[in-house]
């Protein structure tokens, strides 16, 4: 027993490391500002950072450090990592936002239709409850019903669940705000549409 305990605070000490997340943090306009949030994508000649509400493109000559794991990220950040997070690559390469909002309607009307099925069919098994001789074909009735009412539900949950992952792609697609240098050597802000 004496040996059990330690290993088990280890696991847990495990765990509770593997769980926290970070913040990264670009410094920018010759350390003036920082910019702080997750850094999504480096190339030769942009840096993309995810700001929890935006993602901003920053040139690589503006930037003058990258701070990776700068700080543990509050609840509230962590909140907006977990829902990014939860795109894959197939998501944000090849399936976009028109494409579950496709899939979504065609679920929400499957989900419809099955409900209305469903419903119809338990009423009318519920219609024969006075009638002895149809007993069997009652609860026949009855179930088969319940289970397109279930069927219907889900479909029309999972619409519901496709149409949020649309929106999260959407808020990757949506126009992105650049810092770029100004002539007078300060920062300004371009927007792309």
């Amino acid at each position: 027993m004496k040996r059990i305990i330690p290993i088990v605070v280890l696991l847990f000490c495990v765990h509770y490391l593997s769980a926290q997340q970070y913040v990264d943090a670009v410094v920018i306009n010759n350390g003036k500002d920082t910019l702080y949030g997750n850094v999504i994508e480096i190339t030769d000649s942009n840096l993309t950072i995810d700001r929890f509400n935006f993602v901003f493109s920053i040139p690589k000559d503006m930037i003058t450090a990258h701070i990776k794991n700068f700080r543990e990220a509050t609840k509230y950040e962590s909140v907006r990592m977990k829902q990014l997070e939860s795109l894959t690559e197939e998501d944000l390469s090849y399936n976009t936002s028109g494409y579950y909002l496709r899939k979504s309607s065609r679920n929400f009307y499957t989900g419809l239709c099955l409900g209305v099925i469903g419903s119809t069919t338990i009423t009318v098994a519920l219609m024969e409850y006075d009638k002895p001789l149809k007993e069997n074909t009652k609860w026949i009735t009855f179930t088969c019903g319940t289970l397109a009412a279930a069927g219907g539900i889900f479909f029309l949950l999972r619409s519901f669940y496709l149409i949020d992952k649309a929106g999260k792609i959407m808020d990757l697609e949506r126009s992105s705000l650049y810092l770029s240098p100004t002539p007078d050597g300060t920062v300004g802000i371009k927007l792309k549409f």
